[in-house]
C-alpha cells in the first residue's frame, strides 16, 4: 500500500478525493487527512508517508510554503489548487505534479500513473547494491564498499585499503567518503581514518584505544571520536 496523507483546509475538497482514491486506487491508503498545515508538519514524521495531496490556498502557512518544508522528507508531493498559474510555481519547487480543482478522474489517473512510476523508481534505488565510484588514472572503478577494510586520509589525498592487500590513493577527501559511506557501515574514528565497521576484527583499549583490522592494521580512536565506539560496539560502551 501507497501511505498518503491530504492537506486541504476544506474538507469538502478532501472528501470528493479520498473518495476518488478509495474508488479508483484502493493501492493508496489515506492514513491521515488534515485542514490545517501546522499540524500536518507536525504529524508528518511520525506517519511515515510516501505521497501527500496538498492545497495550495491555505491560511496560515500556503502550500507553497509547505511544500518547501517538506523537501527533506524525500515525498512525493501533488499540489492541488483552482489556480493553474500557480503551476510553473509548483515544477520549479520539484513538486511532483499538481491537480487542478475541480478534480477530474481523468487527470488524476494521468497524476497517479505518474507517482507510481516515481515510486518505483525510488524502490529500485533503494534496493540496487551501492557502488563506491572511484576515478583512477586509467579511468573509473566501481567497488562494491565492503571491498574497502579502511580509508586512510594524506592531505588532499585518501588511500583505500582494500582486500588482498590492494591500495587506491585518490584525489578525494576522507569527508567526501564519509558522506557517501554513511553509519553505521562506515564510522570515523579518528581525523585520518574512516572504517568499515564490518571488517574490524578486534578492539583495544591500550593507549587510548585501536580497532584491529582483518588485515592487521591498527587504527588509533582519537578522543574526538570515542563516540564512534557506541555505534561499531552497541550497547557495549
Amino acid at each position: 500500500m501507497i501511505r498518503t496523507a491530504l492537506i486541504d483546509n476544506e474538507p469538502d475538497a478532501t472528501r470528493v478525493l479520498q473518495s476518488l482514491l478509495l474508488a479508483d486506487h484502493p493501492d493508496f491508503s489515506v492514513v491521515a487527512t488534515f485542514t490545517d498545515p501546522v499540524k500536518a508538519l507536525a504529524a508528518i514524521p511520525s506517519l511515515d508517508l510516501q505521497v501527500v495531496f496538498l492545497d495550495i490556498e491555505m491560511p496560515g502557512l500556503d502550500g507553497l510554503q509547505v511544500l518547501e518544508i517538506l523537501a527533506p522528507h524525500n515525498l512525493q508531493v501533488v499540489l492541488v489548487t483552482a489556480h493553474q498559474h500557480y503551476a510553473l510555481k509548483a515544477i520549479s519547487l520539484d513538486a511532483t505534479d499538481y491537480l487542478l480543482k475541480p478534480l477530474d478522474p481523468d487527470q488524476l489517473q494521468r497524476v497517479i500513473n505518474k507517482l507510481r512510476h516515481r515510486l518505483e523508481k525510488v524502490e529500485a534505488a533503494e534496493e540496487a547494491p551501492q557502488k563506491l565510484v572511484i576515478s583512477t588514472g586509467k579511468g573509473l572503478r566501481r567497488l562494491d564498499p565492503n571491498e574497502v577494510l579502511y580509508i586512510k586520509a594524506e592531505g588532499n589525498y585518501s588511500t583505500l585499503y582494500l582486500e588482498q592487500a590492494e591500495r587506491l590513493t585518490v584525489t578525494r577527501l576522507l569527508k567526501e567518503f564519509q558522506n557517501e559511506l554513511p553509519a553505521p557501515d562506515f564510522v570515523r574514528v579518528h581525523n585520518s581514518y574512516l572504517v568499515n565497521t564490518a571488517r574490524i576484527r578486534e578492539y583495544r583499549k591500550a593507549e587510548g584505544g585501536h580497532l584491529i583490522m582483518e588485515n592487521e592494521a591498527e587504527i588509533p580512536i582519537s578522543r574526538k571520536y570515542q563516540g564512534a565506539l557506541k555505534l561499531i560496539f552497541p550497547g557495549r560502551f
